[in-house]
Order: C-alpha cells, then structure tokens, then sequence
C-alpha cells in the first residue's frame, strides 16, 4: 500500500528534488570548464587562478560553505552521468516505474559499450 503523503509533503520532495538537479548541473558545468581549462595551452599559473576562479563561482552559485575540491566535483561527474539516459527510458516507458525497474533487470554488463560508460544510447535502443 501507499504511504499516505500530504500534497505538502510531495511538493516539498518536488522542490528538494528541482534544488539538488539544479545543483547537479552547477557541478556538471564546473567539470566541464575545469576540464577545458586543464586541456587548454595556458602556463601553470594562469590555470591555477582560473580553477581558483571556478571554484570560487561554483561556490557562490550552489551556495557551498567552501570550495570544493577536484574529487567533490568529480563525483557529480562520476554518479550523475547516467542521469539523462535514465530520465529519457522512463519517459519513453511511459514514466511507469514498474517497468522501468524491470526493464533494468533485463540489463547485463554486456549491454554496456566499455567498464564505466558514460553514453549508452544504444543500449537505450535495445531494452525499450
């Protein structure tokens, strides 16, 4: 059976959720621009005040009590990379998370093009 939840208390879950999505792509776009930054043919220095520079951005705009450091960002980078594909095969199962969660369990590390894939459009492809 359901829990009973209280139109408040969804809503606040709905807004708790908007926040932490809206938090995940400031750190998305932070790794982005650090890892352009660290790419670019900029002297040593000049890349340290520009990380000092995104940091300090990334901190103000998620509101961080302090800045975070490459391995705070990473993870963002690490555990959020799935995300679109999950949003898109929920969607495309009608956002039915009965067969969603079943679908899944169809899912084999063979499905995946490498260990740690980032993009698996065709794998979205196959398990529809």
């Amino acid at each position: 059976s359901r829990p009973n939840i209280t139109v408040a208390e969804r809503e606040a879950y709905r807004q708790m959720e908007k926040r932490s999505e809206a938090r995940a792509e400031l750190f998305r776009l932070a790794y982005e621009r650090l890892s352009h930054l660290y790419d670019s043919s900029g002297d040593a220095n000049m890349k340290r005040v520009e990380k000092a520079r995104i940091l300090r951005q990334l901190t103000s705009d998620a509101g961080l009590a302090q800045d975070p450091n490459n391995a705070t960002i990473i993870q963002f980078r690490t555990y959020d990379a799935g995300r679109p594909y999950f949003e898109r095969l929920y969607a495309a199962l009608g956002k039915d998370m009965g067969r969603m969660i079943e679908t899944l369990r169809k899912v084999n590390r063979e499905d995946f093009p490498k260990d740690q894939a980032e993009d698996w459009p065709e794998l979205l492809k196959r398990v529809k």
